[in-house]
């Protein structure tokens, strides 16, 4: 008796193990049936036609974007056609086809990212408006104005001390944004994390400058100086409330400081976090830009005010500063 004939074994290319265009999720036998035994019955129900059309789009469009964007990387251009020293990032049109399908939309239109944004964009405007804010105050003390020497004399050391050391969390953050390539070196963000770390170096130790803000309170009448701007500012501004009240408490607490240097650096972070919330509300009543009232309520509500870890409030503000 002849035995059962058996199917030709493939070989050359045909024998490489491919699943591209299966659909991974019915491909895997055990997930569907393990998933049946731990969620509830109509948990399940709902969830299996979208892992179904997630294994095919895995398996299909998503498999053939991926491997188009792995052929082509992005590439860093350092300059622009006409020579200008201006880096950007080009990108594969596979590149972005892949994320808008794997994730339904581009990543700042999800709401997690949105948040977490946000949350950057709060101290790197923070950090902008008190660089201006010190400038002007450079420019007055530069034409001799009362008082301009006094506020120059401590918003400097306040920048240096709060900017540089939020410099670092918003380019750790901008990192972990950008996943995998944040890490390499192919890319800017490493660079960019290691250069954050300078600020606190070059331009003085956390320490030694927020001691330097307490010297200024305290040598120079610079407390007042500031008590002066700030109010000046609030008086100019709408929608700044908690505002006042914070910046009287600030200054409590500095004058504290001033006498307990162990409180040197909670009473710097207080005054830049403040100051630079009041100076958000200005700019944002001289332009009527709600989008700097919110950055300025943002200030307050993350950065100032105690904060109740379950409380669910901000969303408005959220949606205020994303829009921009």
């Amino acid at each position: 008796m002849s035995p059962e004939p058996t199917s030709a074994q493939p070989t050359g290319a045909d024998a490489v193990p491919d699943r591209h265009g299966d659909n991974l999720y019915r491909a895997d036998p055990d997930l569907a049936r393990l998933l049946a035994l731990y969620l509830p019955p109509d948990l399940d129900t709902h969830l299996a036609p979208h892992l179904d059309r997630l294994g095919a789009l895995a398996g299909g469009e998503l498999d053939d974007l991926a491997g188009t964007a792995d052929r082509n990387p992005p590439v860093l251009r350092h300059r622009t056609r006409r020579g200008e020293d201006r880096q950007s990032i080009a990108y594969h049109p596979a590149y972005r086809r892949l994320e808008q399908v794997a994730f339904g939309q581009t990543l700042i239109a999800l709401p997690l990212m949105q948040r977490q944004l946000a949350k950057m964009l709060v101290r790197a405007e923070q950090a902008r408006s008190m660089m201006l804010q010190t400038a002007e105050a450079l420019r007055r003390s530069d034409l001799g104005e009362p008082g301009a020497y006094a506020l120059l004399r401590i918003l400097t050391p306040l920048l240096k001390f709060r900017a540089c050391r939020d410099a670092r969390g918003v380019t750790g953050d901008a990192m972990e944004v950008r996943g995998g390539v944040g890490y390499i070196e192919e890319w800017p963000d490493a660079r960019l994390l290691r250069d954050a770390h300078l600020g606190s170096i070059w331009e003085g130790t956390s320490n030694i400058v927020a001691l330097d803000v307490l010297r200024a309170a305290s040598r120079e009448g610079a407390l007042e100086a500031l008590s002066a701007h700030v109010r000046g500012l609030l008086d100019a501004s709408d929608q700044h409330e908690g505002l006042r009240d914070a910046f009287h408490r600030a200054v409590a607490l500095a004058m504290t400081a001033t006498t307990t240097p162990v409180l040197a650096r909670q009473a710097a972070s207080g005054l830049y976090h403040v100051t630079s919330a009041a100076a958000l509300a200005w700019e944002a009543t001289r332009l009527a830009d709600p989008r700097r009232h919110a950055l300025a309520r943002m200030v307050l509500r993350h950065r100032v005010l105690p904060r109740d870890p379950l409380d669910a409030g901000g969303a408005d503000d959220l949606a205020i500063v994303m829009e921009g």
